[in-house]
């Protein structure tokens, strides 16, 4: 778990040197993406940006199974990634899921009002398969389920 805190506390302290410098005259990184995220918000840069920053730390510090990010339509299985990614440090593997907004109040950015990196860890539990009740509407499922979902 140490780990996997000194990545989000390198990616924390590169997106506040972004979000600092985004200020300085010519400054690229200010301005809309182009495309929409989940909660249907005009993406900016400094939104993509950062997030991948964020992404890359954590997948690198190799304990990451799922990354769950508001920029993102869908969580990402990055253990798959890992295989053929040799800056990945290999340890006790992929045992969690985080869930993140690495740039919380970007639209803030312009006006100098403060931002934040809002993330969440979970214990990854693979024994746990819950995919096939996910896609059903139908709410039939066990405590054992319950338990899964929530873990």
């Amino acid at each position: 778990l140490s780990q996997l805190f000194s990545g989000i506390q390198t990616s924390a302290k590169a997106i506040s040197n972004l979000v600092k410098r985004s200020h300085l005259p010519g400054s690229s990184v200010l301005g809309l993406e182009g495309a929409v995220n989940v909660q249907g918000e005009d993406q900016k840069k400094l939104d993509v940006i950062t997030n991948e920053i964020l992404k890359r730390a954590l997948r690198f510090t190799g304990k990451v199974g799922i990354v769950a990010s508001e920029e993102e339509d869908e969580p990402m299985d990055v253990s798959a990634e890992e295989k053929d990614d040799k800056e990945v440090i290999y340890d006790e593997g992929s045992k969690y899921v985080t869930v993140f907004d690495p740039l919380d109040g970007s639209s803030n950015v312009d006006a100098g009002i403060p931002t934040g990196t809002i993330f969440g860890i979970f214990h990854h539990d693979e024994s746990c398969d819950i995919s096939g009740f996910l896609d059903s509407d139908e709410i039939d499922f066990n405590v054992d389920d319950a338990v899964c979902m929530v873990n």
